[in-house]
C-alpha cells in the first residue's frame, strides 16, 4: 500500500469537484448513512466514534445529528476533503477532524471508541492493502474499540444488478470480511437495493455490524498476566542421531526447561540413545506417524506449557526458549511461534507451494502467518483439544486452525534462519516433501469444504 498514491488519487477527486460522490444532495445516499445509524443506535448509545474516510462531511453531518452527546474523530486520507468537511459542518466542540491514513493513526493513537464506521472506502480496499496488511489494521482497530462496541462496515456488492467487475471482486471482500471474523462476530448483515438518479444506476450494497471477541480468549490485564516457571519441551524424533544430542544439550541451557521429551518414532539409529546421554525422557512411539509422536509426547509431559521443537535442527538455540516465553508473559498469550526467513538450502517448500496457495483460497485470513509449518512453537496444552489433531504431517497446521476456529491466535516471533535437515544437506528427500504437501493439502481442502 502506498500512501502517497492513496492521497494524490482521492486529493485529485476532490479538488475537481467539491462532492465527487454527491453525498450531500443524494437521496440514495442520504438514506443509505441513515440506515447505517439507525441499525448502530439498536445496539449502541454511541458516546465516541470513529469514522473512518469521512470525505466531505456528509455521512459526519448525519452522525453528529444523530448522537448528539457524542464525540466523533473523522479521518480521511485526503487534506483537500478534509478542508471541504471543515467548511460544510463549521467549527464543532464535538467532532475532530484528522488528514490520516487509517493505520497510521490508529497505529499512533491510544484513543478508545464505541462505535467504527467504514463505507465507500472499503470498496477500494484491494488496491491498498495486502491481506496481512489489512489482518494488522483489524487487530489494531480490535484494540482501539472498547468491549461493548459496534463496527459498521458498508459497501456495494453490485451496479444494475451484474456488474462484472464488482462481482469479480465480491469474492476477495468475502475475504476481506472473513479477516474481520478473525477478531470480530458478525451480528447483523442487511443487503439493500436502492436506485441513485445522479448516475441512473441502481445499486446493491450491503450493511455489516460487528461486535469485537475477546483478545484471543486471554485478557492483557495485570491480574491475568502468565506466569510461565516451566514448560517441557517435546522433541519428535526418527533416525536423528545426528542432530537430537546436540538438541537436547543446548536446549537444556534455558532456565526455563523441565522436562525434555525426545519421543522416538520407530527409529533404526541411535537417536534414543544419544538423547538420552544428554539427559532428555525419551518415549517410544512405534507406530510411525508425525502427529502420533507428538501427542505422545505432549501426553508424557507434566507441564501444561509446552515448547515443541524439530528433531533435525543443526543450529538449535536455547534462546529461542526464552524469547518465546518472554514473549507469551508479555502478550498473556501463551501461543507464540517462530518465523525466520527461507534460504536457498531451506526454501521453504511446502509453504511456498501448498499452504500458501491454499490459504490464498480458502484461508485468507491466515496469510499473515510467516513460517505458518514452523516446528517452533509454544502453547497450553490445556486450552487446545490435542486428541482431535490429526496423526501425520498436517498436525502444525491443524493446531493452528483449531487455535483460529477457537479465537486464540497464535503471536508471532521471529528468529535468525534454521538450518535443517533438507534435500541439499542429503537428510531430506523430495519424496518427503511431496508426502508432506500431501498430508497438509488433504488436511486443509477438508476442513475449508466443511467451513465452506
Amino acid at each position: 500500500m502506498d500512501t502517497n498514491d492513496l492521497k494524490n488519487y482521492f486529493d485529485g477527486l476532490h479538488r475537481d469537484k467539491k462532492d465527487p460522490w454527491d453525498f450531500w444532495k443524494s437521496e440514495y445516499e442520504i438514506r443509505k448513512y441513515n440506515q447505517q445509524v439507525s441499525y448502530i443506535k439498536e445496539f449502541i448509545d454511541s458516546k465516541n466514534i470513529l469514522e473512518i474516510g469521512c470525505s466531505t462531511g456528509a455521512h459526519t453531518k448525519i452522525i453528529s445529528n444523530r448522537f448528539p452527546n457524542s464525540s466523533i474523530t473523522a479521518i480521511d486520507v485526503s487534506e483537500a476533503a478534509i478542508s471541504q468537511a471543515k467548511k460544510n459542518l463549521g467549527k464543532s466542540n464535538k467532532i475532530k477532524f484528522v488528514v490520516s491514513e487509517i493505520s497510521e493513526y490508529i497505529s499512533l493513537n491510544s484513543s478508545k471508541f464505541d462505535t467504527i464506521f467504514w463505507s465507500e472506502g472499503f470498496d477500494e480496499l484491494q488496491k491498498y492493502y495486502t491481506f496481512e496488511s489489512f489482518f494488522k489494521l483489524i487487530g489494531a482497530l480490535r484494540e482501539s474499540l472498547v468491549n461493548e462496541s459496534i463496527l459498521c462496515v458498508s459497501h456495494i456488492i453490485s451496479v444494475n444488478g451484474g456488474n462484472k467487475n464488482l462481482n469479480s471482486s465480491r469474492a476477495v471482500l468475502n475475504s476481506y470480511h472473513g479477516i474481520i471474523e478473525t477478531r470480530f462476530n458478525k451480528i447483523q448483515e442487511t443487503i439493500h437495493t436502492a436506485y441513485k438518479d445522479e448516475t441512473q444506476k441502481t445499486y446493491d450494497y450491503s450493511i455489516f455490524l460487528y461486535k469485537p471477541k475477546p483478545n484471543y480468549g486471554y485478557s492483557n490485564t495485570n491480574s491475568d498476566k502468565l506466569n510461565i516457571d516451566k514448560v517441557d519441551v517435546v522433541i519428535p524424533a526418527r533416525d536423528e542421531s545426528e542432530t537430537i544430542g546436540n538438541i537436547v544439550s543446548e536446549i537444556r541451557l534455558s532456565k526455563y526447561v523441565g522436562d525434555i521429551i525426545v519421543v522416538d518414532n520407530n527409529s533404526v539409529d541411535e537417536t534414543s540413545l544419544n538423547a538420552i546421554s544428554e539427559g532428555a525422557k525419551v518415549v517410544k512411539c512405534n507406530q510411525r506417524g508425525y502427529g502420533l509422536a507428538l501427542k505422545k509426547g505432549i501426553s508424557s509431559s507434566t507441564n501444561k506449557y509446552i515448547v515443541k521443537l524439530d528433531g533435525d535442527i543443526r543450529n538449535p538455540n536455547s534462546r529461542w526458549i526464552d524469547k518465546l516465553i518472554s514473549h507469551a508473559q508479555k502478550r498473556s498469550n501463551p501461543f507464540v511461534k517462530t518465523y525466520w526467513n527461507p534460504t536457498l538450502d531451506d526454501p521453504d517448500r511446502v509453504t511456498n507451494f501448498t499452504v500458501k496457495p491454499i490459504f490464498k483460497v480458502l484461508y485468507p485470513e491466515l496469510l499473515y502467518l510467516k513460517s505458518p509449518l514452523s516446528g517452533i512453537y509454544l502453547f497450553d496444552k490445556d486450552k487446545l483439544s490435542i486428541d482431535l489433531l490429526p496423526n501425520d504431517f498436517s498436525f502444525d497446521i491443524a493446531l493452528i486452525l483449531q487455535l483460529h476456529y477457537k479465537n486464540m491466535m497464535f503471536e508471532q516471533i521471529g528468529i535468525e534462519s534454521i538450518s535443517h535437515g533438507s534435500v541439499s544437506n542429503k537428510k531430506r528427500t523430495l519424496e518427503h516433501y511431496f508426502h508432506m504437501s500431501e498430508s497438509i493439502t488433504e488436511y486443509l481442502i477438508k476442513k475449508g469444504y466443511e467451513r465452506i
